[in-house]
């Protein structure tokens, strides 16, 4: 199951913003043996993007916050850098955590600052989309049921004092997720069932998904709406495909994307004015959560 958090607040005159992505976790128990390269199995920690909807300012941080659980009771050294080829890195971003030696096994959870690393990325950009990059990770003993966030704060100064100008439309892509599980047999694949989402829509706003699906971690991305063209959407008002109402919307997705390996979604989000219609406003949509579901 994907998930995919959205925080995005737009109220002050001058606010700080947080955005919280989750990028990857690992859905079974199985473990990870020592020495094993993090983002070999966890594919969202590979070539993710980012994606910031504000002219951001002033970037107070950018975190990434790792938890799991150690099953050794030996010592357990956790290694961790950021767009690193090889190891053991050496780039002066890595840091490593010590998990001192247990008779059970130990949960942890630490934040990794990659702060400096990406900050002059965002003062270059401002508004937009940022990557891709790859979050490394080794462990010397085994570790199981890895999960990593993105967490990035901000301060902004938005248009219009505190409403507009918001660009007429914008899109997010996500990272791209494995829909298999550790332990599964590498020929399963996977039927994809419901697209579920809560947004936060003001009036004539609009909040719209495509999925893509390969066999391939590197595409090719097709994204594709509920009737499986590239031009449709899936979106509340899509009554033959989605239910819901008080701004939690579940859609069934079309089986064109069944029997693949990695999927990725789209959402686009559009103010008060309409998609296509160029014209900045003053209202904007927010997506707070995304679950996408599928079967092995």
């Amino acid at each position: 199951m994907g998930i995919f958090i959205w925080y995005h607040p737009v109220k002050a005159t001058n606010e700080m913003n947080t955005l919280v992505y989750p990028l990857a976790q690992q859905e079974s128990s199985q473990s990870v043996s020592g020495g094993t390269s993090v983002e070999s199995i966890l594919t969202g920690l590979q070539n993710f993007t980012f994606f910031i909807g504000d002219e951001a300012q002033l970037v107070k941080g950018v975190f990434f916050e790792i938890s799991g659980i150690s099953n050794s009771a030996a010592t357990n050294t956790i290694d961790i850098s950021i767009d690193e080829s090889g190891y053991p890195y050496s780039s002066g971003r890595q840091k490593q955590y010590l998990l001192t030696s247990s008779s059970r096994e130990t949960p942890f959870k630490f934040l990794y600052d990659a702060t400096t690393y990406i900050d002059a990325d965002i003062q270059r950009v401002g508004r937009g989309t940022y990557g891709p990059y790859t979050l490394n990770i080794r462990a010397s003993s085994t570790v199981s049921l890895w999960a990593v966030r993105m967490v990035i704060t901000y301060k902004h100064k938005p248009g219009g004092g505190g409403g507009g100008p918001i660009p007429a439309e914008g899109w997010y892509e996500s990272p791209v997720f494995e829909a298999t599980t550790g332990g599964e047999s590498s020929g399963i694949k996977s039927g994809f069932n419901t697209l579920g989402w809560t947004e936060v829509k003001p009036a004539s706003t609009t909040v719209q998904f495509q999925i893509a699906t390969s066999d391939s971690f590197g595409g090719p991305w097709t994204y594709y709406g509920p009737d499986e063209l590239t031009s449709s959407y899936y979106d509340y008002s899509q009554s033959n495909y989605c239910a819901g109402g008080s701004g939690t919307y579940a859609c069934r997705i079309s089986p064109d994307h069944n029997n693949k390996r990695y999927f990725r979604y789209k959402i686009h989000l559009c103010n008060e004015n309409g998609c296509g219609s160029g014209t900045a406003g003053n209202s904007t949509p927010q997506v707070t959560k995304v679950i996408l579901n599928w079967s092995p």
